[in-house]
């Protein structure tokens, strides 16, 4: 049995291919280096994903990181959309983090951890 499965497709569309509960999420937000810079996540994509990962899917336990790069267009929108959303979840049910650099220029990634205790 294979233990990952490669889909080449949009988060967003994450219940088209996983209908089981699960213990980690990763996104590595934006666009990849040296790459199509066209070719990235939104705000609009990331959060319908986030919202589906985050309702249905992550087990009690589980934990989803977020790695935000919010130098490019449309990154620091994606990211404030997001945190927007998390500050709004109930405490009791997800512990929810940040850590960034603050002694870094040329912005540097943000990561979020989300762990859903209930």
């Amino acid at each position: 049995k294979d233990s990952f499965k490669l889909i080449n497709d949009g988060h967003e569309n994450i219940l088209n291919y996983v209908n089981i509960k699960i213990d980690l999420f990763i996104y590595n937000l934006g666009y990849l280096p040296g790459s199509n810079k066209q070719i990235k996540t939104t705000a609009k994509s990331t959060l319908k994903s986030l919202k589906v990962s985050i309702e249905n899917l992550l087990n009690i336990g589980g934990i989803i990181f977020m790695v935000f790069y919010t130098g490019h267009d449309g990154g620091y929108e994606e990211y404030e959309i997001v945190v927007n959303y998390l500050k709004k979840l109930n405490q009791k049910k997800y512990s929810i983090i940040r850590h960034e650099y603050i002694n870094q220029k040329n912005n540097p990634p943000i990561l979020i951890i989300i762990e859903r205790l209930y």
